[in-house]
């Protein structure tokens, strides 16, 4: 192997790691971006009305937060399909070894 495609190659295992590693430590980044950015609105909120809302107010949005985009993803998974279109679109147009898969199992599904 090439020293080109061993770096293409730790690259895209670097990128689809820290993807995942990402996604799977989302929840905790979410809390701690809805905490700040919460604290902002609820300075602002005292600032201009004088009234001091409670900070258990912040977990009760960002539960709602999370409630809201999981009914969205199953919305979009079992009724809207865009992540099955996404899904597609990026095989089709993103990674060459799928676009080569997909012929290969195109002419395999024409023989039978």
């Amino acid at each position: 192997m090439n020293t080109k495609r061993k770096i293409a190659e730790l690259l895209a295992k670097w990128r689809r790691r820290c993807g995942r590693g990402d996604s799977l430590t989302s929840d905790i980044k979410g809390m701690i971006v809805a905490a700040s950015t919460g604290g902002v609105i609820i300075l602002l909120i005292e600032k201009y009305t004088g009234w001091l809302m409670p900070i258990w107010f912040l977990i009760v949005f960002y539960v709602v937060q999370k409630i809201a985009e999981y009914f969205i993803g199953w919305l979009d998974q079992k009724h809207l399909g865009f992540w099955r279109v996404e899904s597609e679109w990026e095989q089709k147009h993103i990674s060459p070894w799928e676009q080569k898969k997909m012929k290969l199992l195109e002419e395999i599904n024409k023989k039978l």
